[in-house]
């Protein structure tokens, strides 16, 4: 025979409970760090190398939706994000649903922008071939699959409305969870399929010690962005299983885990071109000679930037922050470099491309 208070019903949470109070926080330090990493990129690349790319403005972009994002989760915490959600009124819940898919939306803008820019920043620098190829090939798998992502939430009940306002259901279309999950999976493989990309040729790089350290904390925290998407999903698959239905009070650490997830993703995909802007605040940390030549070189030199006078021509080509002015005058088949240039690994090739040019030129000094 049962116990009868097996069949009471659970008690009511606590009203005074609240599970947003370190939202407000991350969403803002994350935001935050992601800004002043955009930043220093366009300060690298725009004010210092003199130079911009598809991949800058793609990342910029990807900026403006994580801002868009971050003053959405502010709206949501007006509506009842961090509550029970037994204690939030049917108003709030309408708006708290109607951000929730904006903010579903421009996640998945957001993240897909920004592996654009490090897919195009690949193409750009990698000078391997079978790797650019790849990378290529996994552009255009993240612009279809993402395309698909974006195209499903937009149409995530039809009319759209219902999505929120839970009175319209019955008569409309919704898509159903297994939609969801393949945008997980597909979110979750593209990450570690752009991770593990440059891996296949990192161990070919030769630079300095120091700059190996570096590229081990980029890729470590590209790594947790990873892993952030693991966890998130997990999470959402507990709280399903579980049947709770707290979602408002839930949705807070999703809030948390989105946030990070997206702006660290900038983050990483900024490191490797904001060592111009660095050295020049900092000019102890340039490194010096020709054997010291930095990776951020080959991704922030300025590829296809010359500019022509007369006879003369200028490459401007980034080393330790500072903008090289290299002028040459054609001497038949031959080349002099004017005075207070310096031996370069990396340059501007007739294509436009970036391409690794043979160290050890003479200097005229």
């Amino acid at each position: 025979m049962s116990n009868s208070t097996d069949l009471a019903p659970s008690p009511l949470p606590d009203p005074a409970e609240w599970n947003g109070y370190s939202t407000a926080p991350c969403v803002a330090i994350a935001l935050s760090l992601a800004i002043i990493a955009v930043s220093l990129r366009f300060w690298a690349r725009a004010g210092i190398v003199r130079v911009t790319g598809l991949e800058d403005w793609f990342i910029l972009a990807s900026l403006g939706f994580s801002a868009a994002i971050t003053a959405c989760v502010g709206l949501q915490l007006r509506h009842g994000l961090g509550k029970h959600a037994v204690y939030v009124s049917p108003d709030d819940v309408q708006e708290f649903f109607k951000l929730s898919i904006i903010i579903t939306i421009l996640y998945v803008l957001s993240m897909t922008f920004t592996k654009l820019s490090i897919l195009c920043l690949y193409i750009r620098v990698l000078s391997y071939d079978a790797v650019r190829l790849a990378a290529k090939i996994l552009l255009g798998i993240v612009l279809v699959s993402h395309a698909y992502i974006v195209a499903t939430l937009c149409t995530a009940c039809v009319p759209f409305d219902a999505f929120w306002d839970f009175a319209k259901r019955p008569t409309a279309f919704c898509q159903p969870q297994p939609v969801y999950w393949s945008h997980a999976g597909l979110n979750i493989v593209t990450d570690f399929l752009i991770f593990i990309l440059p891996l296949t040729v990192l161990h070919k790089i030769r630079c300095p010690r120091p700059q190996k350290v570096a590229l081990a904390v980029i890729f470590l925290l590209a790594f947790s962005v990873c892993i952030i998407s693991v966890v998130r999903v997990i999470m959402i698959a507990r709280d399903i299983e579980k049947g709770d239905m707290d979602f408002t009070w839930n949705s807070a650490t999703t809030a948390n885990w989105n946030t990070f997830e997206v702006n660290i993703a900038i983050l990483c995909a900024c490191l490797t071109t904001v060592k111009p802007a660095v050295t020049r605040m900092f000019p102890s940390l340039s490194a010096s000679g020709p054997t010291s030549a930095p990776l951020s070189k080959e991704i922030d030199a300025a590829r296809g930037a010359r500019r022509r006078v007369g006879r003369w021509e200028r490459d401007l080509l980034d080393t330790d922050g500072s903008v090289d002015v290299v002028e040459h005058q054609r001497r038949g088949m031959g080349e002099v470099k004017g005075a207070g240039s310096r031996d370069i690994e990396t340059g501007t090739g007739s294509d436009g491309s970036e391409k690794d040019l043979v160290q050890g030129g003479e200097k005229v000094g």
